[in-house]
């Protein structure tokens, strides 16, 4: 009898943590079939709703072959961490004296073979929002140059996200072998010192070599492609960082965010913006570009008639067939509201490095489909 009660109990607590999920998942042919084949395409979801009682917020999970011991290469998505820390770092500066704001006019350079290159944009209000709306490896890339690369890894953990390492920089860019030096008006210099930073290697993790065969130099080689020293966070992590700058008194002080009210706001107005708003009107028109170029979730698959009551907040990556979307989706006309964050491995011809991946075919639309019908199971 007590068998049969902790069987009874065991179930419920799996339809609990699967329920609504595993009802999306199986409600189209193309989620379905990426359901039935979770080890293939290394999926992991997180999916979570809000209570809000009376202001205290808590949030309903439910997992999907969420596994912290499996790497996944998170690519730009780890961009938003870097963004944070940017603005932690701009207000240590301040407190310690520095006259320095998202919008204060600063110097980016860097020294290289053919002389000296200064950035076209001269404030971090202008670069972060790069980071948001094409995701810029170039604008990425000078944030990892201001915070460190010891400091993030530092202070990341200090925060309670314990599984994320930022090891190197962001390619494509023209400009990712020199180190910039950033600096102030007063002619201070503001940037880290990132020359002898210390690679906190990738371990015990299973998936760490990825593919059979692996393109380097133009040259296809016959052996897996290891991840031992790249970036890497877990869904968990990037799943937290979002919940922390929507709802941050959701989170003990001590995992906050260093950041004020303005800057909270900041953010999150960057991450829900579409390609081509505000700012981003100069990228209308460009090949590659489209207006939910930076929104897989919800809304990746559309190219016209984007429903903007609908707002996602998030930050996409992409790279060696891994896609990953982290993010919060509201309604802001009938304040329907949740979080997904997932990520999928779309390589069907197992080479790394070819740049032939599914993620037009299968990737974006697994995130625009199943955002969808997580949305419209909360309004059944």
């Amino acid at each position: 009898m007590i068998r049969v009660l902790i069987l009874f109990i065991s179930y419920l607590f799996f339809a609990c943590n699967s329920g609504p999920l595993e009802k999306a998942l199986k409600s189209d042919p193309l989620l379905k079939s990426i359901y039935n084949k979770s080890d293939l395409y290394n999926t992991q979801i997180i999916y979570s709703e809000i209570i809000n009682n009376d202001g205290q917020i808590n949030f309903k999970e439910f997992e999907y072959n969420l596994d912290e011991t499996t790497y996944f290469y998170p690519a730009s998505s780890i961009k938003l961490p870097i963004v944070v820390l940017t603005l932690e770092k701009i207000n240590e500066l301040r407190f310690s004296g520095y006259d320095i704001t998202i919008d204060s006019e600063l110097n980016f350079k860097q020294l290289s073979k053919t002389g000296e290159i200064v950035y076209n944009k001269t404030n971090f209000k202008d670069i972060i929002a790069e980071v948001f709306l094409i995701s810029s490896n170039s604008a990425a890339n000078i944030l990892i140059d201001f915070v460190g690369y010891d400091s993030f890894n530092k202070k990341i953990r200090e925060r309670g996200l314990n599984q994320s390492t930022l090891n190197h920089k962001f390619n494509p860019d023209p400009f990712v072998h020199n180190q910039w030096m950033i600096t102030d008006n007063q002619g201070n210099i503001i940037s880290a010192d990132n020359s002898n930073h210390k690679l906190i290697l990738n371990s015990n993790l299973k998936r760490l070599k990825q593919g059979t065969q692996t393109i380097v130099n133009g040259v296809k080689i016959q052996k897996p492609f290891d991840f031992t020293n790249k970036n890497r966070s877990s869904l968990k992590d990037m799943d937290g960082i979002v919940k922390r700058l929507i709802y941050p008194s959701a989170f003990k002080e001590e995992f906050q965010f260093k950041i004020n009210t303005e800057e909270y706001d900041f953010i999150r107005y960057w991450m829900s913006r579409f390609t081509f708003e505000d700012t981003g009107i100069e990228y209308q028109g460009k090949e590659y570009f489209y207006n939910a170029y930076n929104k897989f979730l919800f809304h990746g698959d559309t190219r016209d008639d984007l429903n903007k009551d609908i707002r996602v907040y998030n930050k996409v990556g992409e790279a060696y067939g891994q896609v990953t979307d982290i993010g919060y989706i509201k309604n802001y006309r009938n304040n329907t509201e949740f979080f997904i964050s997932a990520t999928i491995y779309v390589n069907d011809n197992n080479v790394i490095n070819d740049g032939s991946y599914e993620t037009d075919s299968i990737g974006i639309p697994f995130f625009s489909k199943l955002a969808r019908e997580l949305y419209n199971n909360l309004l059944d």
